[in-house]
């Protein structure tokens, strides 16, 4: 295969009318370009690696990162669910006080209508029975939003691993990539 490289010869490995087998080097061939920061090539090496290094640095980082936010979600998450323990306790206490009520509320009214109490005590116990439906009613309400809640960050619990595969493999894509680029700029850098 032939190479046409344009550079300077940088070293010698033969001297003239030495015999050679094929494939024994025989010079070192240099395309560096020189500016006001020297070598040209080795500026871009450096900067390459440089953008290797911080992407490193952001590959661990986001590591450390995705084991902080799983935590946090997972306390979220635990906070939720005793929220919705606690509230399902409640519920069901509030549930059987209404059930009480109806029941004096019943009694009451049969009461009245036989004259042993008066009507408007009955009306107050009624009253207080739809008051306390009406706070089942919000608690169930809550509950809901709750349960959503706690699914939501559920489910972001379980895709964090997914997410934070996601955000490592285009880190090291772009690592490989940049690797790639420094090969190939060191390799045009020098040519045996």
């Amino acid at each position: 295969e032939k190479l046409s490289q344009a550079g300077i010869v940088s070293r010698l490995y033969v001297s003239e009318g030495q015999q050679v087998r094929a494939g024994d080097p025989l010079y070192l061939l240099s395309s560096e370009r020189t500016s006001a920061q020297g070598g040209t090539q080795a500026v871009v090496n450096d900067t390459l690696r440089a953008r290797i290094d911080h992407l490193n640095g952001e590959l661990a980082q986001q590591g450390s990162q995705s084991g902080n936010k799983r935590q946090e979600l997972a306390q979220r998450l635990a906070n939720l669910q005793d929220s919705l323990r606690q509230l399902n306790r409640e519920l069901g206490l509030r549930r059987q006080k209404a059930q009480i009520m109806r029941e004096v509320s019943a009694n009451l009214a049969d009461l009245a209508q036989a004259g042993a109490v008066s009507r408007n005590a009955a009306s107050d116990k009624a009253a207080e029975l739809v008051e306390q439906e009406a706070r089942i009613a919000a608690l169930e309400l809550e509950r809901l939003t709750l349960q959503r809640d706690t699914a939501v960050l559920a489910a972001s619990l379980a895709d964090l691993p997914l997410q934070s595969g996601r955000e490592a493999s285009q880190l090291q894509r772009g690592i490989e990539e940049l690797k790639q680029q420094a090969s190939e700029s060191e390799a045009r850098r020098e040519l045996l």
